[in-house]
């Protein structure tokens, strides 16, 4: 997927000790697709609010 990984501003190794707080365990691999498929979620939602405008 990887839509628009030099944006980013979660890495995996944050995201994986933001969930590891919240009592989730993930591999460095689980976080990525994670992140992979928030950023797709976050970009499908953008482009269809700002098409309705």
């Amino acid at each position: 997927m990887d839509l628009i990984a030099d944006k980013r501003n979660i890495n995996p190794d944050k995201a994986m000790a933001m969930l590891k707080a919240e009592g989730i365990a993930l591999s460095a691999e689980d976080a990525i697709l994670v992140l992979d498929f928030l950023y797709f979620l976050a970009v499908l939602f953008y482009k269809q609010h700002t098409a309705e405008l």
